[in-house]
């Protein structure tokens, strides 16, 4: 359907032996990418979030990676809303297929189809946890496994 789950190619044979980017947590992971990936949402793209909280329902509160605050907010989820500062964070965001239990704090990859780009907050999906690693090779996020 979005073709996120599309087996990657594998390394051409004689690549260089790079080996994985490896961080301490996933708010270290989260940091790096707001830095130094493009975190585009255009088309469709899929992005590394930050869980912020979970609902009773299983929809959460999600902050994007950005290139604009790395920060992730901290404490009520309620006094950052209330503040207006949501640029980048997902106030509705549902999880898709076999993606698990989310909890707060997780590394997510997270996206807005095309026709959810006109409303006027944030919203998306999540489908899939992430791993606190980059592959370097594959040039994408390693998939965590069910919890």
């Amino acid at each position: 359907m979005f073709g996120f789950f599309k087996k990657r190619p594998a390394a051409p044979s004689g690549a260089v032996n790079v080996p994985d980017l490896h961080f301490k947590s996933a708010s270290a992971a989260f940091e790096y990418a707001c830095e130094f990936m493009d975190n585009s949402l255009a088309g469709g793209a899929p992005v590394p979030a930050v869980v912020l909280h979970v609902n009773e329902t299983g929809s959460c509160v999600v902050k994007i990676a950005n290139n604009k605050d790395k920060s992730i907010p901290t404490g009520p989820v309620r006094s950052f809303l209330e503040s207006g500062d949501i640029e980048h964070i997902s106030v509705r965001t549902d999880s898709l297929g076999n993606v698990g239990r989310i909890e707060v704090g997780d590394l997510v990859s997270f996206f807005r189809p095309k026709e959810l780009e006109a409303a006027p907050i944030l919203m998306g999906f999540i489908n899939a946890r992430l791993l606190p690693q980059y592959s370097m090779v594959h040039q994408g996020w390693k998939i965590a496994g069910p919890r």
